[in-house]
């Protein structure tokens, strides 16, 4: 039941909007990555942090100012090749036939339209700037309105500890350094 659906989720963004700092963008027939492209570069004299396990956000680390932070790892994506992407992205959609089949560029050029974060139709980033423009800082919330225990943990661990990038690196380099010598084990076995 879509309704109901829809309904827990409306109640759920009104006790996180009493309990947290956010601010809440709701725009009908929007998808978050919409919003969240827009914002990158309309906030492009600040620092931006994406917190999400998403990789089609990785496309906005083209930017210098925009950080990834995967809420499952609690660390920065490190994102070496952000151009690389979206066209792996597009090929994984034809791959797994989501999409219909690419035979030329014209086809390549749509699909490139309707997945790239870098640059949106005029009218979705108007209708998205219009929002940004009105924004204001939330400042009277309540943590500890925070519906589940389990969430207000997750809220506490990585919104008010912080998450330093160079503690990030450590720990991607030290995940690299693991597989490596794992794999070199593997070689002589």
């Amino acid at each position: 039941n879509w309704d109901e659906m829809f309904s827990m989720f409306k109640d759920l963004l009104n006790k996180l909007k009493e309990a947290t700092p956010f601010v809440q963008i709701v725009l009908d027939y929007l998808e978050a990555d919409d919003i969240i492209s827009t914002a990158c570069r309309y906030y492009k004299d600040k620092e931006v942090i994406i917190i999400s396990s998403d990789s089609d956000y990785e496309q906005l680390a083209k930017y210098d100012y925009v950080k990834i932070l995967s809420p499952k790892d609690k660390t920065y994506k490190k994102v070496t090749n952000p151009d690389l992407i979206l066209a792996k992205k597009i090929q994984k959609e034809t791959t797994d036939n989501l999409v219909s089949e690419i035979n030329n560029e014209e086809d390549y050029l749509k699909r490139e339209k309707i997945v790239n974060l870098l640059s949106l139709p005029s009218d979705i980033e108007e209708k998205v700037l219009r929002v940004l423009f009105e924004i204001e800082p939330v400042t009277n919330f309540d943590i500890n309105k925070i519906p589940f225990k389990t969430m207000r943990d997750r809220f506490m661990s990585i919104y008010c500890e912080g998450t330093a990038e160079e503690e990030t690196i450590k720990k991607i380099e030290k995940k690299k350094a693991k597989l490596k010598k794992l794999k070199q084990r593997q070689l002589t076995i």
